[in-house]
């Protein structure tokens, strides 16, 4: 009996890094399980190095990689379109999951069909222009802006079906993409062999090794160093906080440059360590004290799964507030997550200070927070709701 058979595809692969390139590996894997042929499909952009990327490779577990040359436009569109033309003819696809807009339309016009879009934003409130950064000019800026929001509007009327990860991305949908039906709630889940709590001599041993005591309370931030994300709150909150707290931001991206001028003009070099973008952030999630989420923008949160998983109580803005966009209610409660009721460095600072005083006090259970998270959020769930 042949192997059914499985294309997932985005923009971004690794080695790059980030939580749609999480998303592609882990449900790659989790179709390996189910004893798949699966293939990934993605542009060979390198956002971590020079390194040319392969444009054929085969993981260990043994996923075929395939990337196509996008250095313009025009090439990415050919490109594209001929390399998931050629695979369709040689596997005729049982599942076509993508994660972007325009490899939906690319997987159309090379005459696929049964396109499953698992949207990770919507574009017109993600990358909107308040959210971005200005890196050319204003109409370069507004002329790409409103392509990716043609494109993403024409790629949900396109795929088979849409799958979105909170109701906040319902709403968005219906009010910029004019689209009520032919869409599917889903939740995303966590490895628990790699996002785990680890024992109090583990943690310890691990500390040690990273430089940290006993007595330091470690506040963790993971993702792209870009506007939405709100670093730069995370960052300055540290002015108002003890020095045995530590702040890690693990990632990178254009604003790490305002971060290290922050850093440095308020002398907090010893409390808050940039770490870069790295693969394996599962150790800095067990070394850590408090997840602290920065972010005024968050179709969901794939970091705040693994922080929960891992054993950490949340840190955020509410979601209650104006500009603030996310959808941490519909994943945490009162039982492990602090709300900052203002955007602003100091309230979250004090936000962080009541988190503290929580873990001092055992009002937080890191045991029950990571059962209940593992439960929650499975790969496997999601790879059926998929299939």
């Amino acid at each position: 009996m042949s192997k059914k058979t499985v294309l997932i595809t985005s923009n971004l692969y690794r080695p790059n890094i980030g939580g749609i390139e999480n998303s592609l590996f882990f449900i790659a894997q989790e179709y390996i399980k189910n004893n798949y042929h699966v293939d990934i499909v993605v542009t060979d952009i390198n956002n971590t190095s020079n390194e040319k990327l392969p444009y054929y490779e085969l993981e260990k577990s043994g996923v075929n990689i395939y990337r196509y040359d996008s250095s313009s436009v025009i090439r990415r569109v050919v490109n594209g379109i001929k390399i998931y033309y050629k695979l369709l003819k040689k596997y005729k696809y049982d599942i076509v999951i993508s994660r972007s807009h325009v490899p939906v339309v690319l997987c159309y016009m090379a005459g696929m069909r049964n396109i499953k879009y698992l949207l990770a934003g919507v574009n017109f409130e993600q990358n909107s222009i308040k959210n971005s950064l200005v890196r050319s000019s204003k109409i370069r800026q507004y002329l790409s802006f409103y392509i990716h929001h043609y494109l993403q509007f024409i790629a949900v009327r396109l795929a088979y079906k849409n799958f979105v990860f909170s109701k906040n991305m319902l709403k968005q949908m219906k009010q910029y993409l004019k689209i009520e039906s032919n869409i599917e709630l889903c939740k995303p889940g966590v490895d628990s062999k790699i996002f785990n709590l680890v024992s109090k001599s583990e943690r310890r041993e691990l500390r040690e090794k990273y430089g940290f005591t006993e007595n330091d309370i470690i506040l963790l931030g993971v993702g792209r160093f870009y506007p939405v994300k709100g670093f730069k709150y995370a960052i300055e909150s540290m002015i108002d906080l003890p020095k045995n707290v530590k702040l890690l931001l693990v990632g990178g991206g254009e604003e790490k440059v305002l971060y290290e001028k922050i850093i440095k003009e308020n002398n907090l070099s010893e409390q808050v360590k940039i770490i870069g973008p790295v693969s394996n952030t599962n150790l800095y999630y067990k070394i850590s004290d408090i997840y602290v989420l920065s972010s005024t923008h968050e179709t969901l949160g794939q970091t705040v799964l693994e922080a929960l998983v891992s054993g950490l109580p949340i840190c955020a803005f509410s979601p209650s507030l104006t500009n603030i966009l996310t959808s941490t209610n519909e994943i945490t409660d009162e039982s492990n997550c602090t709300y900052a009721n203002e955007l602003s460095s100091k309230a979250l600072a004090e936000a962080i200070l009541s988190s503290i005083n929580k873990l001092n006090s055992n009002y937080y259970d890191r045991e029950k927070i990571s059962k209940e998270a593992m439960q929650k959020f499975n790969w496997s769930v999601l790879i059926e709701k998929l299939s």
